[in-house]
């Protein structure tokens, strides 16, 4: 005799704010579904064997979602023809700036995104011989995450005052990790690992 159950779940959100100039809306995106399924067998009054899977697939990206000013994705202004324009970094060394906000550049993709993903296998026995009812099984667990870090693809600029802010001319520069410059993405994975197995004796000595 077989009894099979299984579940499935999609969630699909996204949160957004204007940034500190109101030039943009950023915000998140994060997704999340999971899958679990469990089969149960019996072999006989005294055996009984479960087994269950699960999988858990979990995601998030923080993109920039409306250009609230067009001025933030006219290449006009970006460090080549073909780029949308520089996050500011900082006005005037130090502190900054009073009232003067960072300037951050209009970055679909986003600046970074994470994709974490979870395997478990679960298989627990039941047994009864005489006074003895036994209990035994195991699991594993596998949990990976994988983080991309995209990084200011359209460049930095900073300002050594408000002066040179004004006239456009820059103390400090960090080119784009976009085409045709260098790779934009930087990658990791992080993977860990969980085995463990019990066994239980519950005897009734009368």
């Amino acid at each position: 005799h077989d009894t099979l159950n299984s579940s499935y779940y999609y969630d699909h959100s996204t949160w957004s704010t204007p940034d500190a100039l109101n030039d943009q809306l950023q915000g998140y995106v994060v997704g999340r579904w999971a899958l679990s399924a469990e089969e149960t067998h019996i072999f006989s009054p005294a055996l009984v064997n479960s087994l269950r899977f699960g999988f858990n697939n979990s995601g998030m990206t923080n993109p920039s979602l409306t250009a609230l000013n067009p001025n933030v994705t006219n290449t006009t202004y970006g460090m080549t023809s073909s780029l949308y324009p520089a996050t500011i970094s900082s006005v005037a060394a130090g502190g900054g700036v009073s009232g003067i906000a960072k300037f951050q550049s209009f970055q679909p993709q986003g600046s970074e995104d994470m994709a974490t993903h979870m395997y478990e296998v679960f298989d627990d026995v039941s047994f009864t011989k005489g006074n003895h009812s036994f209990k035994f099984g195991g699991d594993f667990l596998r949990d990976s995450v994988d983080f991309n870090l995209t990084g200011q693809i359209w460049g930095t600029v900073g300002f050594p005052t408000l002066t040179d802010f004004l006239e456009n001319i820059p103390g400090k520069t960090q080119g784009p990790t976009s085409s045709p410059f260098v790779k934009g993405i930087t990658s990791h994975t992080t993977n860990a690992y969980i085995i463990s197995g019990y066994f239980q004796d519950d005897w009734k000595v009368r």
